[in-house]
């Protein structure tokens, strides 16, 4: 399934596209009308464009989803050019782990083909010293 698309036990959503001007208050505004909201948090200046993301944790399942189908897409927040999008926050850990098991293939792909040629020895040097 398609990251953002399967709900998490956290009743948790990612909310993208607020505008860095963007506080507690409007959002809570805009998402308790479809239920009770538990938690927002805030992330400012992660992101290149300068927009920042919220993450918002809802008290039930079904008023999550309430909230993602309401507002993905459909609600523009002021001071923003695009509506925001809305889905199920990413399980903690998961963009590490799915990344972390493709390098050990993709360095097996490319180092197989490497060959040394030569080995030798070196050993060493050493001494000198009297006196």
């Amino acid at each position: 399934m398609a990251a953002g698309t399967v709900p998490n036990l956290e009743n948790k959503l990612f909310v993208g596209g607020c505008p860095p001007t963007s506080d507690e208050e409007a959002l809570r505004a805009i998402f308790e009308k479809h239920g009770t909201v538990d938690e927002i948090f805030i992330m400012r200046g992660g992101s290149r464009s300068g927009m920042a993301c919220a993450f918002v944790r809802f008290a039930t399942q079904e008023t999550a989803q309430r909230a993602i189908d309401a507002i993905h897409g459909n609600v523009t927040l002021p001071d923003a050019s695009e509506p925001l999008v809305v889905r199920w926050a990413d399980a903690p850990g998961s963009r590490g782990r799915e990344s972390r098991g493709r390098q050990p293939n993709e360095r097996r792909r490319s180092g197989g083909d490497r060959r040394s040629g030569g080995g030798g020895g070196g050993g060493g040097g050493g001494g000198g010293g009297g006196g």
